[in-house]
């Protein structure tokens, strides 16, 4: 287990040398990072502090795990994830092929609770020297060409905004999946061709209330009755033996059936 944290001399509350030996008897691994962000533009600090969906510029600490080369492969959690079977295959695929490996969100085109990927220092440059070039317009998302919209896909509702969407999450969207010549610019002189990238299924490994935005979707609030016309926003998570999600992250009536269930829980 790895912990980021700022150099002592940027860090608003320091780790005491009783913490880190705390940390250390239990196996986790102290890193400091040269920065929490590194210099923004305005509109990108600007946005990223009014948007009540994100937790602030801090976000952006998690890119430093591009830079953690002694590791051959990086799973990154959030703290309110309950792991429910095997992730492996996530650390296996990401050193195999090189992918950043993540998930959409509910009311997102990528969620920022699950990142797995191989550390490349190459990528990690590339990545700050974007965020630190790149602009973020309400109407397009980040951006560093003017006007250039980077929004994406949510499931059931299409092209959106996305929820958090002025934080890390909308920036890497933009980094792997609507790069522009500034991302593809910042690579190549790194000799990268691009940054490979891919989504694993939602409701296998980052399940968060799936079946209860659903049936926001597809119901009426009041009576519970179907909504017309919402016939093609389909269930897809398989509860079954070979469906079973290996990580939940929000729980909902219908993951909690599951969990007292399962006999492997």
């Amino acid at each position: 287990q790895v912990l980021l944290v700022p150099e002592e001399r940027l860090a608003k509350y320091p780790l005491d040398k009783a913490s880190r030996t705390f940390l250390s008897e239990r196996g986790v691994r102290v890193v400091e990072v040269s920065w929490v962000y590194p210099p923004l533009t305005d509109s990108v600090m600007n946005e990223t502090k009014v948007d009540s969906q994100t937790f602030g510029p801090s976000e952006f600490i998690r890119l430093h795990l591009w830079n953690l080369t002694d590791y051959e492969a990086v799973l990154y959690l959030d703290h309110d994830m309950l792991l429910v079977g095997d992730v492996t295959p996530l650390l296996f695929c990401s050193y195999a092929t090189g992918l950043y490996i993540s998930t959409s969100g509910n009311t997102s085109p990528l969620n920022l609770g699950l990142h797995a990927l191989r550390p490349d220092r190459a990528v990690f440059d590339a990545l700050e020297e974007v965020l630190m070039k790149t602009e973020y317009e309400p109407e397009s998302g980040f951006t560093a060409v003017p006007g250039r919209n980077t929004w994406g896909m949510v499931e059931w509702v299409g092209v959106q905004r996305g929820s958090a969407h002025a934080g890390l999450q909308g920036f890497l969207y933009y980094f792997f999946y609507r790069a522009d010549e500034v991302v593809k610019s910042a690579l190549q002189k790194r000799g990268r061709k691009g940054a490979p990238a891919a989504q694993a299924p939602r409701c296998k490994w980052n399940y968060s209330k799936n079946f209860l935005i659903h049936r926001y979707y597809t119901e009426d609030q009041g009576t519970g009755e179907k909504q017309p016309g919402t016939e093609f926003k389909v269930f897809r998570c398989d509860f079954g033996p070979l469906g079973r999600p290996a990580i939940a992250h929000k729980i909902d009536e219908a993951m909690m059936k599951f969990l007292r269930q399962d006999p492997e829980r």
